[in-house]
């Protein structure tokens, strides 16, 4: 369901003075099955990095490992795909909102229970146990 995207990671550029917002660009990424994005936040390279999770294994989505899975997407600022990950196991992945870091990384927004083995993934740091 190439749907992933498409309410999503519009760009809109408004004027001061409340006029319609005129879209710059829009993007339907996904597969054949449920895409759903859960979190958009703007990159330091003017780009987007979009969280949520797919049920796919194919059209944009690659990796998949069962069930639904934490789905990441890098776009540039055109809304061009750049990469994505599909992160899980075989089961139900929950989707944790990210964000960048100063040095350029993606790390989970703080408003979340502790720690779990899949924001270590995010994080760049080696699976536990």
């Amino acid at each position: 369901m190439k749907n992933f995207l498409s309410c999503v990671a519009l760009l809109f550029v408004t004027q001061i003075y409340a006029q319609s917002p005129v879209i710059e660009w829009q993007r339907a990424l996904g597969g054949s099955a449920v895409e759903v994005a859960q979190s958009v936040n703007s990159t330091s390279d003017g780009g987007y990095i979009v969280a949520g999770y797919s049920a796919s294994n194919d059209g944009d989505v690659s990796g998949n490992h069962g069930d639904t899975d934490y789905w990441i997407v890098k776009l540039d600022n055109d809304g061009n795909l750049q990469w994505q990950r599909s992160l899980g196991g075989s089961g139900e992945e929950i989707p944790i909102p990210i964000q960048q870091t100063s040095d350029g990384g993606y790390t989970r927004r703080d408003t979340l229970p502790p720690m779990t083995a899949m924001s270590a993934v995010i994080m760049g740091d080696p699976m536990p146990g």
